[in-house]
């Protein structure tokens, strides 16, 4: 037992086993981890434009941080609703038009699968015609009776 602790008393083992436990919780949460990453960016941008935003309005009177923090949460929710509301119109309307092309393309696809079918039989069947079986198929249409109607009959 004091081995361990004496092996805890080490800085750098600790610093070790932290980084394995980083290391395994990123594993356990790779799911999520696009998600922490945006969540982050945007921290550090709100905070950058918090500090701008407070550095330059501090010059000409103060203003309180939350009320600074509401406003550029304002802004950027107004900015994403005004964006929604302008560009899904547009984005279903692309959608649709893509989805027509699919559905018209499979349509080409499927005439285009049976042409070919049809071109494969074509020539398998000529494939099979030699020039005897030409010749007897023609005798026999010529030593067939010719049959004269009269008056329709």
């Amino acid at each position: 037992m004091t081995f361990f602790k004496e092996l805890f008393q080490i800085p750098g083992f600790r610093r070790v086993i932290a980084l394995l436990v980083a290391i395994f919780v990123l594993y356990v949460s790779r799911s999520m981890l696009n998600m922490i990453l945006i969540t982050f960016i945007l921290t550090y941008l709100i905070n950058r434009l918090h500090r701008f935003i407070t550095r330059h309005v501090d010059k000409l009177f103060k203003i309180n941080r939350k009320i600074t923090v509401l406003l550029i949460y304002i802004l950027m929710v107004g900015g994403l609703a005004t964006t929604v509301y302008y560009y899904l119109p547009v984005f279903v309307e692309e959608l649709t038009d893509l989805v027509n092309q699919v559905l018209s393309f499979t349509a080409t696809l499927q005439l285009i699968y049976r042409t070919i079918l049809f071109l494969i039989s074509w020539w398998n069947r000529f494939r099979t015609l030699t020039l005897r079986s030409i010749l007897v198929r023609a005798l026999i249409s010529c030593s067939r009776p010719l049959r004269i109607s009269v008056n329709g009959a």
